[in-house]
């Protein structure tokens, strides 16, 4: 016979078993109806347990297998018990267990009541209700299980339990399971009645005759007398002010309406004139608002055709502000903003009319300064004292006017005679002159000054301008190797290097420009991702090169890739 390595060998994978190996499988082995001879077998009998009546003796038993003993009566149990044991006697099914010294009754019907079998009680009886395991919600909560519960024929339950609501406040209540859970009991001075063993209960009773339904209080014949009120609807109010869908009015038959010029119906947000006031919830200006955010206004309207009214509006989004407007006589006047210590301070300010001409500028930030000391919507003069001791004091003041057609920048002694022109722009011929002089009788000779080379003229000084230098640069060949900032270049020929050393993952490009050649060469031994404007267009692996042209739409195109890029030399 084989063994099992060899009968393996039959089947493995890619084999194709013959019918010769499959009856030499199946004959290794004994089927479930053949009877296997004893001299197969191996194992010993001599250890077999004996049946004595069809039953094991006792003797070749376990010790914890014989843990309950019988015995016909209590006085036949042995004089020493076992602690591990338990014994019964049969004459009348009590349990004993043995105490160490004496047999104590398991089940002492002493204490022992029933709930499936009807008994009769003598003598008093004390029931207790515990809880096997603690939780603040001793009801309906799954985690515990109560002492008391009946369970109705439709599987629901009434229980018995209790609601802990802190510092040792536990009251008693009565479940009930249904698709809602409802509790009732006592919580603190109150009778409540709620679902699940909630104290916010929808029904709540206190000792005073205060009845709550869904918090709300219920009025009654000792709390409230009809007799005494108003009929909002109008039926029993006489010039009282009444609270109606959009504004309180004076007039029970007006009720969020009043008349336009016309004699129709108009609501307080259109409304012109009425005997009404009211409040508005809108946003934008669309709608009547001050600014496009939302606020709430007042409306105060005047029973006159021709229009008159006024409004307080109070800002609910985007910041705190407080407007005001009239409208008279069909006259719209528009919000005007009241300000306030949060964001006006009058110390700031100077006024229009009435200051002094000396004006203390230190340490104030003059950079959003539209207009300084203008005259007729012109600056007229405006004049810098030098600090005391300095290299100036000579000359401490300087000043800038206006002089014919130029603007001038000039310099003072302290006699206030003007002896040094810096600086003199005119407007006409946009030429620029300085370092001139002003005798003290008045305006310098053109042969005092120095004509400064603008932009606009140095080309007639044999000097190449702005755009030539501009475009003679951007023809210009660039290589940027490894660059850790965003790209910008305007070159119409651009390369760039990225070697090991390169510190990051991408190269970020600010801006393509038209007809520019791009060239990126990666050396290095790890790919990096290209963005333009921080979303990736490409992905340059190691060492590879690729090449790119932007057309005069702006569109990149990329021309082709080479692999295997190399440093020669």
């Amino acid at each position: 016979m084989k063994s099992k390595e060899e009968l393996k060998q039959f089947f493995e994978n890619g084999d194709i078993p013959k019918q010769e190996e499959f009856w030499e499988w199946q004959d290794s082995y004994w089927h479930k109806n053949e009877k296997i001879p004893a001299d197969k077998l191996d194992y010993d009998l001599k250890k077999k347990a004996d049946l004595v009546d069809g039953k094991v003796p006792a003797s070749q038993l376990p010790s914890y297998v014989d843990d309950v003993l019988e015995s016909d009566s209590f006085e036949s149990l042995p004089n020493l018990g076992e602690r591990s044991k338990i014994y019964i006697v049969t004459s009348n099914n009590t349990q004993f267990r043995w105490s160490g010294s004496k047999y104590i009754q398991i089940d002492s019907s002493e204490h022992l009541v029933t709930t499936i079998t009807q008994q009769d009680i003598t003598g008093k009886k004390n029931f207790f209700s515990n809880y096997i395991n603690y939780t603040p919600d001793g009801l309906f909560s799954n985690n515990v299980i109560t002492s008391l519960n009946v369970l109705t024929p439709g599987g629901k339950y009434i229980k018995f339990g209790y609601k802990d609501y802190g510092s040792g406040q536990y009251y008693g209540r009565i479940g009930f399971t249904s698709e809602t859970n409802w509790s009732l009991g006592a919580i603190g001075n109150n009778f409540t009645i709620g679902t699940n063993n909630d104290g916010s209960a929808q029904f709540n009773l206190s000792p005073t005759g205060t009845l709550l339904i869904g918090g709300n209080e219920v009025y009654h014949s000792e709390n409230f007398n009809p007799d005494s009120k108003a009929d909002r609807n109008g039926n029993n109010a006489t010039n009282t002010w009444l609270n109606a869908s959009q504004g309180i009015v004076n007039d029970p038959l007006i009720h969020g309406k009043t008349k336009n010029s016309s004699g129709g119906d108009d609501y307080l947000s259109s409304a012109t004139y009425g005997s009404v006031m009211g409040m508005i919830n809108y946003n934008g200006m669309s709608n009547g608002m001050p600014t496009d955010h939302w606020y709430h206004m007042i409306k105060m309207l005047h029973n006159n055709s021709s229009g008159y009214y006024t409004a307080i509006a109070t800002q609910m989004t985007g910041g705190n502000s407080l407007w005001y407007k009239r409208y008279e006589n069909g006259v719209d006047y528009g919000f005007v903003r009241v300000w306030d210590n949060n964001n006006f301070n009058p110390s700031n300010y100077l006024p229009y009319t009435g200051a002094t001409t000396n004006i203390n500028l230190n340490n104030k930030d003059l950079t959003n300064i539209n207009n300084l000391g203008v005259k007729n919507g012109y600056f007229k003069n405006l004049f810098f004292e030098a600090p005391e001791n300095s290299p100036s004091s000579t000359y401490p003041f300087i000043g800038f006017y206006m002089w014919g057609n130029e603007w001038q920048v000039n310099s003072r002694n302290s006699s206030n005679t003007w002896v040094h022109n810096l600086l003199a722009i005119n407007t006409v011929t946009k030429q620029a002159n300085f370092s001139g002089l002003i005798t003290s009788s008045g305006y310098g000779t053109s042969a005092d000054w120095n004509q400064a080379v603008l932009w606009g003229n140095h080309a007639n000084e044999g000097y190449v301008n702005q755009s030539f230098v501009e475009e003679s640069i951007n023809g210009l060949t660039v290589e940027i190797t490894n660059p850790d900032y965003t790209l910008y270049p305007k070159n119409k020929f651009i390369t760039v290097i990225i070697t090991d050393d390169f510190p990051d993952e991408k190269i970020n490009w600010g801006e393509f420009y038209p007809e520019q050649s791009v060239t990126i060469i990666n050396i290095g031994k790890r790919t990096v991702d290209l963005y333009l404007q921080d979303k990736t267009f490409d992905r340059i692996g190691e060492r590879e090169t690729i090449e790119y042209y932007v057309n005069k739409e702006q569109r990149l195109i990329k021309k082709g890739n080479y692999r295997e890029t190399i440093v020669l030399t």
